[in-house]
């Protein structure tokens, strides 16, 4: 799809000051014991990606045919068994559909259940804070994210990330570059976090720096598509076509199967040709 500076959606309140909020400590003690473990980078996958594929499908499947293995209702969790890890896989795919369905609640609820009894597990603080964040619930969300990360003690890059973008929308920059590093320290091969970094960068005209962390971000993860559609962009928008040429086919031969690489790719051809001095008027928008 294609990669956006500017969202539609209404931005979340700044962050209050650490004066009148307790989160920000908490939070400085992560960021301070992430930075000394920098030089450490953790293997990890890819980021996380949205609609229905042969996972979801599959897990639909087996939300039909097996019934849950919960303990009794009203016994206390402390002494309560943890049900069986299927559980955890069901409960977060049925988070999904009543998501899609604007059943909050009920998602709400099956989320709570499980970091109740999967606390060290990353995926439901990430599903909750962006539930909220629908819902702009975007102090609720701040402290699923906040939640999480200490219960990950702060290893799961997936939550910085999420956690930084939605400081972003809200105009707090500062700590949303603070999020982003904490994402990179956790995971260095966390490509969402130098793409999401890079683009915020790119908001607020500091280009060098965006290119730096850009070129991190091939350096610690090998090429990627997004990488290249944006550093082509920027070549681009700098008017050096031959090179965001070379960049946009690095881009398709990294996914061949991208209709965004190929698409961008040939709108960058045609307005080329057509109208070469408007580029930066059209694509400066989006990314």
């Amino acid at each position: 799809m294609a990669m956006r500076l500017f969202s539609s959606s209404p931005p979340p309140p700044p962050l209050p000051g650490p004066a009148t909020t307790k989160a920000s400590s908490a939070a400085a003690l992560f960021f301070l014991r992430l930075r000394r473990r920098r030089p450490a980078a953790a293997a990890g996958g890819g980021p996380e990606r949205d609609g229905e594929g042969p996972f979801d499908r599959r897990m639909e499947e087996i939300a039909k045919k097996v019934p849950l293995f919960e303990p009794a209702m009203g016994e206390p969790a402390a002494t309560a068994e943890r049900p069986l890890p299927i559980n955890l896989e069901l409960w977060l795919h049925r988070a999904k559909v009543h998501t899609r369905k604007y059943e909050f609640a009920e998602a709400e609820k099956l989320l709570n259940k499980c970091m109740l009894y999967w606390p060290e597990d990353g995926r439901p603080y990430v599903a909750l804070g962006k539930l909220y964040s629908k819902q702009s619930r975007f102090d609720k969300a701040r402290a699923a994210y906040e939640r999480g990360c200490q219960a990950t003690q702060g290893e799961n890059p997936y939550i910085w990330q999420c956690w930084a973008v939605l400081e972003s929308k809200g105009g707090s920059i500062r700590r949303a570059r603070e999020l982003f590093d904490a994402a990179t320290v956790a995971d260095a091969k966390h490509i969402a976090a130098w793409h999401g970094w890079a683009i915020l960068e790119i908001k607020q005209g500091n280009i060098k720096k965006a290119r730096n962390l850009l070129a991190k971000g091939l350096k610690y993860c090998g090429g990627n598509e997004y990488i290249y559609q944006t550093l082509a962009l920027l070549e681009a928008r700098a008017e050096r076509f031959e090179q965001a040429r070379t960049l946009f086919q690095q881009a398709t031969q990294c996914n061949p199967k991208s209709c965004a690489s190929w698409l961008v790719s040939i709108c960058f051809i045609v307005f080329c040709l057509l109208h070469k001095k408007k580029f930066q008027a059209v694509f400066c928008v989006e990314l």
